[in-house]
């Protein structure tokens, strides 16, 4: 039975040259983000369950004076279900957003934003693996 368990993860860390998001009531900028991505999933027969979460970071040196070198300002969730049967994919996915702390953009401290979607999704995949 557990050779059917499959276990898959990744640990990913990049950089963000430029970060904004815009809405009516301001403008959020925050320059030369680094993050990290970390996630995993596991798989049994044709189901599989998983999620990740990523961090967004302000390096040393950023608009956010005071603030200690890459001190996390936002994180983002995923979790994802779903069926694996043949080449077809049956999923429910849903993301988030949420501020870890108030952003800090030219020196004045703005409202965090929260965010979050979830999809159900149908996906077909083709090709040699």
């Amino acid at each position: 039975m557990l050779e059917a368990l499959l276990f898959s993860f990744f640990l990913e860390v990049g950089y963000i040259p430029y970060d904004a998001t815009v809405t009516p009531e301001d403008w959020i900028q925050v320059d030369s983000v680094f993050y990290t991505d970390l996630d995993a999933t596991l798989r049994f027969h044709f189901l599989f369950v998983g999620g990740g979460m990523k961090a967004f970071m302000w390096p040393n040196g950023s608009d956010a004076a005071g603030i200690p070198t890459f001190w996390p300002y936002r994180m983002d969730y995923r979790f994802n279900v779903g069926l694996l049967i043949g080449p077809v994919t049956v999923g429910l996915r849903h993301l988030c957003s949420h501020p870890v702390m108030p952003y800090v953009t030219w020196n004045r401290v703005t409202t965090p934003k929260d965010g979050a979607y979830t999809e159900l999704f149908l996906r077909i995949e083709g090709g040699r693996k």
